[in-house]
């Protein structure tokens, strides 16, 4: 038989055993946590992430790394690819994102954030040449779970649209949030090429449809900025050159699945000059209002100054026909008949100044290929009947017999 250990002794060899076992259990919980840390930031973690975005994007999704903590996770390296993957480069990068879910719920069976957090995000869309989004995003429907609540953080986007120079933007910060089935954007850019700039809009979630307004109270445009202006075909800028200072409303609406993209454009020049090709005139401290809406362009009691004196003017041009159909009603105050454009071909004999209004219609791209008609009236020194006559394609004045009275 072993001999009783005295109670005392136990106690000593309890004080001693404890110790070591919870210097044990410590070491145990901290090798766990090592590798369980390790294993969250692993390639083989972050690959189980990838298939866990695809199966939620719709798409290829490729990450450069993870890190998964117990409540939150960072991903970086991230990149969208269209979602028949033909396409080799993504059309979203974003350097790193953070969302509010961790290790337990990402690899559970049903993971869902619900804030995520992005971080030098870069979009690239690709517009064929007539103005038509190619680049492949699958829709809300082929995607098994909602998106979350996005907020973006030093953004860039960019569009390049086939047969012009890509418009890139900088500087952008966004925010967009589910309430009552739709997306609701809300945002806003500093760029230092495009100035600063607002943004709202709403996306439906079932379907992808919607609308996005951007909208700036002051920018220098210039032709080479206009002609990078998406979605707008490039024969506007063509025929109507401008540039100047103005605000901008731009409101682009869009219905992927039906393959329907519409623009709005509206500007309000302050001192800008404008050159319309087709009837050769030019002026300059314009004011006014001009909107481009989907390839028609409405010139609204454009106001300015040509040949030294006064002009208004006001148009409809469609150039979705073929030939394009163009509408001007232009008046006239105190011009230098010697000043106006030598393509219209005036009389020698026609001097001085003149006040009268016209109606014109030109067609472009047809047989001829500038076909013009119409014409007007007015007065020369306010004394001289005078009228404006299209003959073919070359304009002419004709003066009337005798000394007319002065214009009341």
């Amino acid at each position: 038989m072993s001999a009783e250990v005295p109670p005392m002794k136990r106690a000593k060899r309890r004080r001693v055993i404890i110790p070591i076992l919870a210097v044990f259990v410590l070491a145990l919980v901290g090798a766990f946590a090592w590798g369980a840390r390790g294993y969250l930031s692993s390639r083989h973690a972050a690959d189980q992430v990838e298939a866990r975005l695809s199966d939620t994007y719709g798409g290829r999704v490729r990450l450069e790394a993870v890190d998964i903590g117990t409540n939150h996770s960072e991903l970086k390296g991230i990149r969208l690819y269209e979602k028949d993957g033909e396409e080799e480069d993504p059309w979203l990068v974003v350097d790193g994102a953070r969302t509010d879910i961790g290790a337990w719920a990402i690899f559970g069976d049903n993971p869902a954030a619900s804030d995520l957090e992005l971080n030098g995000a870069t979009i690239t869309l690709r517009i064929d040449e007539a103005g038509h989004l190619v680049t492949r995003i699958p829709s809300p429907t082929e995607r098994k779970r909602a998106l979350p609540n996005v907020h973006l953080r030093d953004g860039t986007l960019i569009f390049r649209q086939a047969g012009r120079p890509a418009l890139t933007i900088h500087g952008i910060e966004a925010s967009m949030e589910l309430e009552d089935g739709r997306y609701v954007v809300q945002g806003k850019t500093t760029d230092s090429f495009w100035g600063d700039w607002t943004a709202t809009g709403t996306i439906d979630a079932k379907t992808g449809a919607g609308e996005s307004r951007f909208q700036t109270r002051r920018v220098d445009l210039t032709i080479d900025k206009l002609r990078t202006v998406p979605f707008v075909a490039t024969s506007v800028w063509d025929e109507v050159q401008s540039e100047g200072t103005t605000p901008v409303d731009f409101t682009l609406r869009f219905d992927p699945p039906a393959g329907s993209w519409k623009y709005r454009i509206v500007l309000h020049p302050e001192n800008a000059w404008v050159h319309v090709r087709a009837i050769d005139l030019r002026a300059d401290q314009v004011k006014g209002e001009a909107v481009i809406e989907d390839a028609v362009v409405t010139l609204k009691d454009l106001q300015g100054r040509t040949a030294d004196g006064d002009i208004h003017t006001s148009a409809d041009m469609d150039f979705r026909k073929r030939p394009k159909e163009m509408d001007f009603r232009v008046g006239v105050s105190g011009v230098d008949i010697r000043r106006l454009p030598k393509s219209w071909h005036l009389s020698i004999l026609a001097v001085g100044r003149l006040k009268g209004d016209a109606v014109l219609k030109v067609l472009v791209g047809g047989e001829p290929h500038v076909l013009t008609t119409g014409g007007g009236d007015g007065f020369i020194n306010r004394a001289l009947p005078v009228k404006l006559v299209y003959e073919g394609n070359r304009p002419h004045f004709t003066f009337s017999s005798g000394l007319a009275p002065t214009q009341p």
